[in-house]
């Protein structure tokens, strides 16, 4: 008998204020005069989905990607090793999984960008402890795609960050080789070994020209490492020997969170002091 019908008008207003995900039923209810579970039903009838999250359970930076040496490393960093996932309706969350081994780096990454949320841990394939954690703020999605071109999907559609300082292009590079790369000392060549490789050939060809252009004159012969196709059909950069030498000791200088694995092998650190001596006219201070 108290039944009120829905206006056109009334509708529209529901499915305007639903599709925002910034108003709750409530807040709806009070804008049409009505109760909240009368806006929840009429949503549900009309299958219109209100991504609204009444608050956030966990905290974090929110303008955490506003590029900086910490954040560019990180940028690098996550277009390796991150994931942007599709939650629910125009809502999207960030995702950064690591092996089990390495989740100092992720206690990192969170005391980093300051989230208060866990690191969980799973097993995957029933044989490896991988670690993650999981971030929805709305601003991260905007930033990482503003800053980095970061978006959901990317394995083969990233693209370079869109960065004009060369310092922080470092800072990427850094994080990036932290991600999709290896630092190795060839035993039977007798040389480091410093390679990168992704499904984007554009990042390739990003970081093969930073690299070249800072360095183009270091080198004792006339080749140079162009990328190439990995033997699994990569696009793949090799940086080899005095170059590789002259790279390393540039980027160790870098105040940015590393993988401690990667940037200090005595073997490596070694042979960089052996360069040094003989070619010290390649390093830079």
């Amino acid at each position: 008998m108290n039944y009120k019908l829905w206006s056109n008008q009334e509708i529209e207003i529901l499915k305007e204020k639903c599709l925002t995900g910034n108003y709750s039923y409530a807040i709806i209810g009070q804008l049409l005069n009505r109760d909240s579970v009368s806006c929840q039903n009429k949503a549900k009838q009309l299958k219109i989905k209100n991504p609204f999250k009444s608050a956030k359970k966990y905290t974090v930076n929110q303008y955490f990607w506003k590029p900086n040496s910490v954040s560019c490393y990180w940028a690098g960093f996550s277009a390796a090793d991150a994931s942007i996932n599709k939650h629910s309706l125009n809502c999207y969350n960030y995702r950064l999984e690591l092996s089990n081994s390495d989740v100092n780096h992720l206690e990192r990454f969170k005391k980093d960008c300051k989230f208060s949320g866990p690191i969980k841990t799973s097993l995957r394939c029933n044989k490896f402890l991988h670690s993650r954690v999981v971030i929805s703020e709305p601003q991260w999605i905007i930033d990482l795609k503003k800053y980095y071109n970061i978006i959901s999907n990317k394995t083969l559609r990233l693209t370079p960050p869109n960065l004009e300082n060369e310092y922080l292009k470092f800072c990427y590079l850094i994080g990036y080789i932290d991600g999709d790369g290896t630092i190795h000392f060839d035993e039977k060549r007798n040389r480091l070994s410093i390679k990168m490789i992704s499904s984007s050939q554009e990042i390739i060809s990003w970081c093969h020209d930073l690299i070249y252009f800072k360095f183009k004159k270091i080198s004792l012969t006339n080749k140079k490492n162009n990328h190439r196709l990995s033997t699994h059909g990569y696009p793949t950069l090799d940086v080899n020997g005095l170059r590789a030498a002259v790279l390393l000791d540039y980027l160790i200088k870098f105040d940015v969170p590393k993988l401690n694995r990667k940037w200090n092998q005595p073997k490596i650190n070694i042979y960089i002091e052996k360069m040094k001596i003989l070619y010290p006219s390649f390093f830079i201070e």
